[in-house]
This record gives structure tokens, sequence and C-alpha cells, in this order.
């Protein structure tokens, strides 16, 4: 009786041992091919990213004939991601994935996603960006893109003949005043300075005349862009607020406003509003940009009581 048990008991051992001899699915050569999404094997490299996450879930919006409004930032080449400017930011920060857009609409942390909206859209039919995938676009941007910005910056040097050399002007290294170059003013007014000061009194028609009406009510009026924010008159864009309730004029602290805010260059002095107009609108050359001295019009109108 007793080797009836000792037998029964080793043929269970064996059988146990069996089946942990090795990794399941991997018994035989046919198996080695099935391999689920979740086994694919990503890398930190952007034909790795645009092959497993992009075309599948990100290229049917970001290209340049689709019929969503992302076609305004394409996803179809490398220099369009590294390059790309969204209305919160650039797509890519070489080196700060939590400072570039690319990855703050994908992360999961809303503290590092801030107002950028969760891409692809909760409404969309394409699955969420996965945790793996979310640490490979974010290793890219750390290190892989980095390399891309400086190579793509760099041109190769224009070889010519000894000859062609010889021929070559010879460079004046020293010019009289009088053949010193004519600096040709911009389109864009200059910053404030001595020579350019900021009037004494600014009021909302001054403002208008010279900052609204050539760069924001383009777009702030009924039929624009943004018209459910439009404005023509000071008490409409007193009234006015953004979606978070958060008004655009706080009389007396610009600091508080967000028409303000929205025009700060600096990411850190914006706190997360976004830059109007918008990077790729002024790029584009869809607006025209914010320069330094309307920055300090609204800024001191404001100060002075939005007048």
């Amino acid at each position: 009786m007793k080797k009836v048990i000792l037998l029964i008991a080793g043929a269970i051992f064996l059988i146990s041992c069996s089946q942990y001899s090795e990794p399941q699915g991997l018994s035989n050569a046919k198996d080695l091919n099935q391999k689920t999404t979740s086994d694919v094997v990503l890398e930190a490299t952007f034909a790795s990213i645009k092959t497993n996450i992009i075309d599948i879930k990100c290229i049917s919006c970001h290209k340049v004939d689709s019929k969503s409004n992302a076609k305004d930032i394409p996803f179809e080449t490398e220099a369009q991601v590294v390059n790309g400017l969204s209305d919160l930011g650039a797509l890519v920060v070489p080196g700060r994935p939590a400072e570039s857009m690319l990855y703050r609409s994908i992360v999961s942390d809303e503290k590092i996603r801030g107002r950028a909206k969760v891409m692809p859209p909760t409404n969309s039919p394409h699955a969420p960006v996965t945790a793996s995938e979310q640490h490979v676009i974010a290793a890219w941007i750390a290190g892989v893109a980095v390399k891309i910005e400086e190579t793509t910056e760099q041109t190769p040097p224009v070889m010519s003949s000894p000859e062609a050399k010889m021929q070559e002007p010879v460079p004046v290294t020293q010019q009289t005043p009088a053949e010193s170059p004519v600096i040709q003013p911009t389109s864009q007014d200059p910053a404030p300075s001595a020579q350019n000061p900021l009037p004494e009194v600014v009021d909302f028609a001054l403002l208008k005349a010279d900052v609204l009406e050539k760069k924001c009510m383009n777009c702030h009026k009924e039929g624009g862009k943004s018209e459910e924010l439009a404005f023509s008159t000071r008490e409409e864009l007193l009234a006015v607020s953004n979606s978070f309730g958060q008004a655009f004029v706080v009389e007396g602290k610009p600091e508080e406003s967000i028409m303000y805010l929205s025009v700060l260059k600096d990411e850190r002095l914006r706190k997360d509003i976004r830059l109007m107009p918008p990077k790729k609108d002024v790029v584009a050359g869809k607006a025209m940009d914010i320069v330094d001295r309307d920055v300090a019009l609204i800024k001191k109108w404001i100060l002075d009581g939005a007048k």
C-alpha cells in the first residue's frame, strides 16, 4: 500500500514540474510568432513610436488631409513632430518631456498634463496611450529628440575647387561709419525704450486701436475662431471669462488677468494659460504676433484700472 501511495505522489510531482519547465506558449516554433499588441517591443526611436503608436492612435487626425482640426498639427514626419507647435506650446522641448505637449497630452498624471487635452480624446475610437508607450515617448524626447534637433539645424559645408576659392572676393573686415549697413525697420512695433516710451495714459480706445483690432479681434468677434469669447467694447472685454471662470481682466491686477497672462512668452509666467495668438497661427501667417510693446500696453492698461 505504501509503495502505491509513493508511486502516485511521484507521478503528481513530475506532472507539476513539467508544467513550469518552459515558458507557456513557447513550447514549439509556431507559437513564437503569435504575439499580441502588448508583446511588441517598443524602442525610444521615432520609427518605433510612429509605427506602434502614432500610426495606430494619432495619425488619422494628425495628417494634412484630415477633416479634424488636428490637421494643423501633423505627425506625418519626424521633423513635423520635433518642430511642431500647439496652442499651449512646443510639441517637443528637447530633453524635457514634462514641458513637451506631445508627452503632456498623453500622460495620465493630471499635474503633469495641466490644461492639455487628453490625447487621444476620451470619445475617440482609438485606445488610450498605455503607460509603457508614455515611457517610451518620454525617453525619446529626453534623449533622441535632442540629437535630432541638433542634426537638423546643421548644414553640410559647401565644397569648392581651389580655382573657385581663388576667385572668391575677400571679405571686408573693417567698415567706416559711412559704410555701416543700414538696419531696416521691422513690421512689428518696437519694445518700449527711452526713444519710444509708453504713453502716460493707456485707455481702452488706445489699446483697441494699437493692439486688439490688429492682433486679437479677428478671432474674438462674431463668426471668428473664438467667437464664444468675443469682445468689441471695454464692457464686453471686462465681462469675458474662460471656461474655468477666470476673468480676462481683473482691474489693477495683470498677474490675475487671463488677457495679460496669455500673451507672455515665458511658459512659467503664463501659468499653463494658452499662448495667444497661437504660435502655429503666427508661423502660418494667419495672425500677427504680440510683441513686447503690446504686452507692456496691456499690462499698463490693466494696472491703471482698465479704463
